[in-house]
């Protein structure tokens, strides 16, 4: 069979089919668009939740790190950097077991040196200063200064009350820097000295962790991968390359571990979470599929005359099946970037609603201009236009000029009946048995609508189904929880520090309060309550 030359006689002929099918055109643009729109929709709100998400929670964490080391000595930091697995490596060392001040009861804070690198990793930004060089300049944050009654001012005098090893000493700082800590943040605040103060108090700060378990001296390594895949496995090699071991009861043991900030670490490890994000993009896809196909279909059906009068004239199915899957590429071309635009800015306004509904109500949201969230959704589109394109496309390509003819579109497996009807042709009869000319197209439409509510329904379902107090009731069983501050700060040593009869005789008192109890703590033979 000779090959003839006749792809822009193709072209041609479909653009001109294109042409003289508007309306079909304008009702498969929208349908092609809304498709977009559902895809975009779910990848903006998902890049966004989760963007958000791990932000705040790196917040909470106190740094946006990948991986930490914990209480290691000193001098490791080149080797990390080394490491082929490590992007970048950050350097924090304890130089305080408690900052003791009064005023940081309810909000503590701890004492640091930390390299740029470590810096960047925890969020702090200087809005004025610099990070401190001199052994007696110290950067803070606002809120912790504001605390001290000291204004956010370079060149004032900062005098801390801190324990290093059971010791405890009293220093004076002039403030060389500051930075606006994040409200979601976790509530505690940073003092930030210079490397030479370490050199200064070297013999104070010396390692001591594993012999009397004083933090003060010991080094933080702030880690970042290549990628935030597998993790957990990179950390476990880069602390055995370093020659320590994972096991507690070894001597050479090294603490560390994996940010719980990172979604992405979990996701792909969760089966359930991969399953549900599969089903919503099947959903999604067979969705769009069911009613371009239907469009396609339908406007087959109307033309299929005209196909076969091209059979007639020797065009081949495969230039038919051409024909069609050139005319639903146009579509999209006009379909799919109306529906990008369109699903991001729908996406962007729906991520605030789901982080206000979160624990992160005064958090930071992220949703940024991610080009996968168009690629994806584009490809996604696409695909499902190709594959709902290919069924009229058999159609039309397998119809002979002489079945083209008497087409009637009356599924094979429907026989004609003789019907005898006493009260007229009733509209809704008429309908009705329209409806079974073509059982399998009916069947189809049917599911596309149903499909739709499906998809509504679900989201619905999802956005409406967490409860709050049943989550936290696995977790607690009361509503409030009233103590000294020290014990949310980890230091309730004293009978002293109990809260009164009168004051539990207070919260009694309150309206709405149902029941109660104590908590017994004993610490060395003495019962604090």
């Amino acid at each position: 069979m000779l090959k003839v030359k006749n792809k822009k006689c193709i072209n041609r002929l479909s653009d001109k089919a294109f042409q003289a099918n508007k309306t079909r055109n304008f009702i498969a643009v929208i349908a092609i668009a809304l498709t977009t729109i559902l895809f975009t929709t779910l990848f903006t709100i998902g890049s966004g939740a989760i963007e958000s998400f791990q932000y705040n929670t790196m917040l909470q964490a106190g740094s946006m790190s990948h991986g930490t080391i914990k209480f290691a000595p000193q001098g490791l930091l080149e080797k990390l950097k080394a490491d082929p697995l490590i992007e970048e490596a950050g350097y924090r060392q304890v130089l305080a077991d408690s900052v003791d001040n009064p005023e940081f009861l309810k909000r503590r804070v701890e004492m640091y040196y930390e390299d740029p690198t470590a810096a960047r990793l925890g969020f702090i930004s200087l809005k004025e200063g610099k990070l401190p060089e001199a052994e007696n300049e110290i950067a803070m944050d606002t809120e912790s200064l504001r605390l001290l009654g000291i204004p956010a001012k370079l060149g004032e005098k900062v005098t801390l009350l801190i324990t290093v090893k059971g010791e405890q000493v009293e220093r004076e700082f002039v403030l060389s820097g500051y930075w606006e800590p994040e409200k979601s943040a976790m509530n505690v605040g940073f003092a930030l000295c210079s490397k030479a103060y370490t050199d200064k108090y070297a013999e104070e700060l010396a390692y001591t962790y594993k012999e009397n378990w004083y933090m003060s001296g010991s080094v933080m390594y702030e880690i970042m991968f290549k990628n935030t895949s597998n993790m957990t496995e990179k950390l476990q090699t880069v602390v055995e390359n370093l020659g320590y071991s994972l096991d507690e009861k070894d001597e050479n043991y090294l603490g560390c571990n994996v940010s719980w900030a990172y979604m992405s670490n979990s996701i792909g490890q969760d089966p359930t979470t991969v399953l549900a994000i599969a089903a919503a993009l099947g959903l999604i896809i067979l969705t769009g599929y069911l009613i371009i196909y239907n469009i396609f279909q339908i406007s087959v059906i109307r033309d299929i005359r005209f196909y076969g009068l091209l059979k007639t004239i020797g065009t081949t199915g495969r230039q038919i099946r051409s024909i069609i899957n050139r005319q639903g590429m146009r579509l999209s071309v006009y379909g799919i970037p109306a529906g990008l635009v369109i699903g991001f800015f729908i996406g962007k306004g729906i991520v605030p609603l789901i982080i206000d509904m979160s624990s992160y109500q005064e958090g930071v949201v992220n949703t940024s201009l991610n080009p996968f969230i168009f690629i994806g959704a584009a490809l996604f589109s696409l695909f499902t236009v190709y594959i709902s394109t290919r069924k009229p496309g058999k159609i039309a390509a397998s119809i002979s000029p002489v079945e083209a003819v008497k087409y009637t579109d009356i599924s094979a497996d429907v026989k004609k009946k003789r019907k005898k009807s006493t009260d007229g042709g009733k509209l809704y009869k008429m309908a009705l048995s329209n409806l079974g000319r073509n059982r399998k197209r009916t069947v189809l439409v049917i599911i596309s609508l149903s499909l739709s509510i499906i998809l509504l329904n679900s989201v619905v379902t999802l956005t409406e189904s967490f409860d709050l107090d049943k989550y936290l009731a696995t977790f607690v069983d009361t509503d409030f929880l009233t103590a000294n501050a020290r014990y949310f700060n980890n230091e309730y040593h004293s009978p002293d520090e109990r809260i009164s009869e009168s004051f539990i005789s207070e919260i009694e008192k309150q309206p709405g309060f149902e029941e109660g109890g104590r908590i017994f703590i004993s610490l060395n033979g003495t019962v604090i309550m």
